[in-house]
Parts: C-alpha cells; structure tokens; sequence
C-alpha cells in the first residue's frame, strides 16, 4: 500500500507540475497542429459516437472530464451533432482549458453573433477541475442532468486508491452513462 501510496504521489507531482501545461507557445502549437485523425483512428471513438447516437442524438449532454487540450470535445462537436452549450469540458490545469476552448472556436461559422454566442456557452461549460478535490454533488448541481461522462485515459494519472475516490466522486455526478478508456 505504501508503494501505491508513493506511485501515486509521484504520478501527480509530474503531473500537477508539468510545465509544458503553462507554456503558451506550446499551447499555440497545440491549437495550431489539431488534426482529429489520431482520435478518428482510435477504436474507441466509434464506439462514442454510437453511444451519444444511440443515448442522446443530437440533444444529449456530454461532459469530458480531464478534457486535456480539448480534443475528444472537438471530435463530437464535428461528428456527433452535439452542440457546444451540451458539451462541457473540466481538466486540472487551467491552460488546457484555455486551449480547449480556442481549439472548440476554431472551424466555426464567422458569423459575430454566432461566435458570441458559442464564447459564452465555452466560457460556462469548459473549466478547471481537480478531480482528487472533485464533489459530485456539486457538479451534478452545477452542469444540471448529464447523459454521458467521459473519461479518456485518466486512470494512468492516479493511484488505484486515487481511482477509487474519483470513482465515487463521479458516481455523484449522476450520469446516465460513464464511458471511460484506459
């Protein structure tokens, strides 16, 4: 338990502190680079797509927590009918967030007011979140009925024991679906 203990301390320590996360450059290259082929290539994608189909069509609200840059949040918002004001975003580190949100504005129609108004939904549905801080309660309060919670490769990042506390946390969320890569 010990050493779980120490793995995990040491997976958030590189984590929480990694300074690419706080480099604008990088986050420029980040936006700049998107190409949603790797995530199209990915099984688990078809998969995503068939549930938010089949659960929520074009309606549904999905939540992609430790959304990192943002891009399986663009992946639905270009393939799944989703809407920006249905699809929200939480990630530890608030650069990411900030990336996320120009990568989600980026590709859409020029038109002023349609911009405005996809800004406000972002800055409202995209932000910081730890998830070892995390209380379901209040997210469920916040972001209101959620179809489908996603959890894209996050369980790298935390001690089984972590996991087991962010499990129950999510729970709370209330969901109706949990959809969870390793």
């Amino acid at each position: 338990a010990a050493t779980q203990s120490n793995q995990g301390q040491n997976v958030q320590s590189g984590w929480r502190n990694n300074a690419a996360v706080r480099d604008d450059q990088f986050h420029s290259e980040a936006t700049a680079t998107f190409d949603d082929e790797y995530i199209r290539a990915n099984p688990a994608s078809a998969h995503l797509l068939n549930l938010v189909h089949r659960v929520t069509g074009d309606r549904g609200t999905v939540i992609d927590i430790g959304c990192g840059y943002g891009e399986w949040l663009r992946f639905l918002r270009d393939h799944s009918g989703v809407t920006l004001d249905r699809l929200f975003g939480a990630d530890i580190h608030q650069g990411r967030v900030d990336v996320a949100k120009t990568l989600l504005l980026d590709g859409l129609d020029s038109d002023a007011n349609k911009l405005r108004t996809a800004t406000k939904a972002l800055d409202q549905n995209l932000f910081q979140l730890d998830l070892l801080a995390m209380d379901g309660i209040a997210v469920k309060a916040e972001l209101g009925p959620i179809d489908i919670l996603c959890l894209m490769a996050i369980t790298g990042c935390f001690s089984d024991d972590q996991i087991a506390g962010i499990i129950a946390q999510i729970a709370r969320v209330g969901a109706r679906y949990i959809f969870q890569t390793t």
